[in-house]
Parts: structure tokens; C-alpha cells; sequence
């Protein structure tokens, strides 16, 4: 496994495996495999198969390759078991949580019950009951997968993330933060006083 990480240019993963060196054989595992990805793709939301693909293809790995290649992406990932409860985080989940004021990896890492977290936040950020609701039916097998974007502001900055959160094979679930837009405070409020009427 290779992975290659550019920051501004994304991350690309490069995996060989050994196949069966019966040439029928392979070619019979390829059309399995594809009928079953054609299948599942045509249940799930457009857009949101590239999101799908990852959680899947890591469902398989050693621990090691999981962090390795968790900590390769740019957005902020947690590997949660089937209650909700964290197994790996990213170092790019681990900074931000160094960076809000969360230094303690016990609070915001691997064996908090993140779901547990959310629902305790909801009743002071409506928006986190949205996004707890959604997690818990994508737990119980009832939904799959869950997307959705919310308002994570800081005192210096206002930002909005979209949460990504996709079951893997194994019974785990891949969720991740990706920043979608940022802007500092004080700058919408000036832009607004430039031309009152945008």
C-alpha cells in the first residue's frame, strides 16, 4: 500500500493485492464484484459514492493501514464502533480538537461514545439533534448512509462543515468533517456595510 498526501492536491491511494492465478477465476471474482458494486450503488445517493468507496475498501485492512490511511485525509475522521463509541481518530481530528480547546485525547478519542457526546450537546445546538438522529439510524441498520452540513463557528472564525458518515463492512462506521466554507468575524458584517444591498 502506498499512499501519497499533497496538501491543496489531495491524497492518493495506491493498494496491490494478490489474486487467484487461475485467469477464469479472477475474471469470475471481477464480475462478482462488479455486479454487487452496481447494486449497491444504485441504492445510494448520487454524489456520495466516492464517500462510500473508502469506508468499504478499509473495512479490510490491518490497524495500522487503517490509521495510516485515515491520517492521510484532509478532513477530520472518526472510525466509530457499532454503539457509537470511537475506535480511531485522524491527526487532522486530533489537531482541530488540540486547536477548539479539547487537548485530552480522552475526551474527544478512541473510547468516547461519540453518539452519546452529540446527544448531550443537543440540548444547547438544535442543529445536533438533526445530526444525532441521523448517526443513530445509520447505526441500527435502519438508514445508509448520512450526509449532512452544519455550523461549527469559532470566536475568531464562522465555519461550515459537511459530515459524512458510511457504514463499513465490518459493522464499523466511517465519519468525516470536511470544512466547506470559512469566513473570519467581522468580515460578512463589513462586506454587508460596502454594499448593503448583496
Amino acid at each position: 500500500m502506498r499512499i501519497d498526501s499533497t496538501p491543496g492536491a489531495g491524497t492518493q491511494l495506491e493498494a496491490h493485492a494478490s489474486l487467484a492465478s487461475d485467469p477464469l477465476i479472477v475474471a469470475r471474482q471481477i464480475r462478482s464484484a462488479r455486479s454487487g458494486d452496481r447494486a449497491q450503488e444504485d441504492t445510494e445517493p448520487k454524489g456520495l459514492d466516492d464517500a462510500h468507496t473508502l469506508p468499504r475498501l478499509l473495512s479490510r485492512t490491518t490497524r495500522r493501514a487503517l490509521q495510516d490511511v485515515i491520517d492521510a485525509l484532509a478532513g477530520n475522521v472518526a472510525i466509530l464502533d457499532a454503539r457509537g463509541v470511537i475506535r480511531f481518530v485522524n491527526r487532522a481530528w486530533t489537531e482541530f480538537a488540540r486547536r477548539n480547546g479539547n487537548p485530552d485525547p480522552a475526551l474527544v478519542g478512541p473510547g468516547v461514545n461519540y453518539l452519546e457526546s452529540i446527544r448531550q450537546g443537543s440540548t444547547a445546538d438544535a442543529s445536533l439533534t438533526q445530526i444525532a438522529h441521523g448517526l443513530d439510524e445509520l447505526l441500527n441498520g435502519s438508514r445508509e448512509p448520512y450526509a449532512c452540513t452544519y455550523a461549527c463557528h469559532s470566536p475568531g472564525e464562522l465555519r461550515w462543515y459537511q459530515m459524512n458518515a458510511t457504514p463499513m463492512a465490518n459493522g464499523d462506521v466511517m465519519v468525516e468533517h470536511v470544512l466547506i466554507r470559512h469566513e473570519r468575524r467581522g468580515h460578512r458584517a463589513a462586506r454587508n456595510a460596502m454594499n448593503p444591498h448583496a
